[in-house]
């Protein structure tokens, strides 16, 4: 199970597609599942375009492809504070 007995939210995970249990991909649907909110960003390392449909189709939020530039890294903490500011308005 991926967080799914986790009762808190987090403000950011980032998920490779290649982890030693399950893929990334894997890995999100079981999050959505559980009906979870968590920003999930998906880390691949591969830029193809097809893939990272496929990413957001599974769930994930963002891609961000490796390697991974300072400013990018940012820009996912930024869109990850702003739903987390929704989430809390929304309560």
């Amino acid at each position: 199970m991926v967080l799914g007995a986790v009762p808190h939210t987090y403000d950011l995970i980032c998920l490779d597609n290649f982890m030693p249990v399950m893929t990334g991909e894997d890995a999100v649907k079981e999050i959505r599942a559980h009906a979870r909110d968590d920003f999930v960003v998906g880390c691949p390392g591969n830029a193809l375009t097809e893939d990272q449909e496929s990413y957001r189709e599974a769930g994930e939020d963002e891609v961000m492809v490796k390697p991974v530039m300072i400013h990018d890294f940012k820009r996912m903490i930024q869109l990850a504070r702003q739903r987390r500011l929704e989430r809390i308005n929304a309560s």
